[in-house]
């Protein structure tokens, strides 16, 4: 029969659809009677105990008192999923220096961090910022609060290799960039581009 294999406490069938207890059930019909299973399971029984829930919630705590705690959807996926940072933090390098640390021989005056911070700034495209931040933390997402919230801090020092074979590495978990010495910024950032592209889903001890 196209009704559910259960009955009401007073012993009433509960039809899938309207005469379902009268339907005989075939391999013509099969389709529909999984389709009517699943959705019964999954949304009309789910609403039911939804609404019970509601109902009795409703009598300690009027739900209307509550809207005014209710978040926006954008702030709601920010606080969930972070934020892709905005603009004027990706596009500022003076912002980008109280961030971005400078570590073990690297200064903010190093031109390596100096042409680092560059390439920041010239990502314009929201994939080229997104593909970044996942190739440095592990996220495409800056969390809230942008590159300031980042815990531990971005920070940025030197690594020893001949700049024509020798690629940027991270750390995802420390946000931690080694960067070899390159001739200039153009190469830095082929470098880049090239470490982010081809190595941004490879994962190594060191």
């Amino acid at each position: 029969m196209l009704c559910l294999g259960f009955t009401n406490p007073d012993n009433s069938d509960i039809e899938l659809i309207k005469g379902g207890k009268d339907m005989d059930l075939t391999i013509h019909n099969l389709q529909d009677y999984i389709d009517l299973v699943l959705h019964s399971t999954f949304q009309e029984t789910v609403n039911m105990q939804l609404a019970a829930f509601k109902k009795g919630f409703n009598t300690v705590l009027p739900i209307e008192a509550l809207r005014k705690f209710c978040l926006e959807s954008d702030e709601l996926v920010t606080l969930i999923c972070g934020s892709e940072g905005n603009n004027s933090q990706w596009t500022d390098a003076d912002f980008l220096k109280t961030v971005i640390l400078p570590d073990r021989g690297f200064k903010q005056q190093s031109e390596e961090y100096q042409f680092f911070i560059r390439m920041l700034t010239e990502l314009e495209s929201q994939k080229e910022r997104a593909d970044f931040l996942r190739f440095v933390t592990g996220s495409n997402r800056l969390p809230h609060g942008g590159f300031g919230a980042l815990d531990p801090q971005m920070t940025v020092s030197p690594n020893t290799g001949k700049e024509e074979d020798t690629l940027p590495t991270v750390n995802t978990c420390l946000h931690y960039i080694k960067i070899p010495k390159y001739s200039s910024y153009e190469m830095l950032k082929n470098k880049f581009k090239q470490a982010i592209e081809e190595g941004g889903h490879y994962f190594a001890f060191d």
